[in-house]
This record gives structure tokens, sequence and C-alpha cells, in this order.
């Protein structure tokens, strides 16, 4: 299977995390706000995408 990931359309997975979200699930506390916990989650999918197309052998370009 080939992954044809580039920066735009790993930047534009990673902001579908945060839409269609059931904001309820994501709860601030005293540690990190709600809206901190959306924004470390499109952070963590960005990464994994990343990796994921290194890993495979199709280097996404880093902006």
């Amino acid at each position: 299977m080939e992954f044809s990931g580039t920066s735009d359309t790993i930047e534009a997975a990673a902001a579908r995390t945060r839409k269609g979200m059931d904001t309820e699930l994501v709860m601030p506390n005293l540690q990190a706000s709600a809206e901190f916990r959306e924004r470390l989650l499109e952070m963590y999918t960005k990464c994994a995408l990343h990796e994921t197309s290194e890993r495979v052998g199709t280097p996404a370009a880093v902006d």
C-alpha cells in the first residue's frame, strides 16, 4: 500500500480531528483546559501521521 503524505494533507487530516468531536468528552481540569487538550490531540495526530509517512518511505515535508 502506498501512502502519499504531504505536509498539506497531514495538516488537513490533523485539523479534522477537532471537527465533529464530542466536546463533552474533552473535559477541562486543573492541569489543562478543554481547548488545550483538543489542540494537543491535533498535534499528536500530526506527529503520528508524519511518523507513519516516514516509516512507509514517503517523507512528508515539514514546515
